[in-house]
């Protein structure tokens, strides 16, 4: 994007958002990981205060739902599940 950039230190602000957009989905059409959160399908949800056997039994409902479910418990934005439908 820095190379794009200089080449085309003119662009106007859509110019740019729409090559940044190209580059992501060609870095993700190669199977790299950009952010999981791109997908506009994933969301993270702050979970209880609870037993571990409490989350994971949350967690398995999540997935009966059809979600995928990660677990990041020392996010610096708080505990949280990262849930992907």
């Amino acid at each position: 994007m820095d190379r794009w950039l200089l080449r085309n230190p003119s662009a106007s602000e859509r110019e740019t958002v729409d090559e940044f957009e190209r580059l992501i989905e060609e870095a993700r059409a190669r199977g790299a990981l950009v952010s999981n959160h791109l997908s506009n399908t994933a969301r993270d949800i702050s979970w209880p205060v609870g037993s571990h056997q409490q989350l994971d039994a949350i967690e398995a409902r999540i997935n009966e739902l059809g979600a995928s479910v990660l677990r990041e418990p020392h996010a610096a934005s708080g505990r949280h599940w990262h849930v992907d439908w």
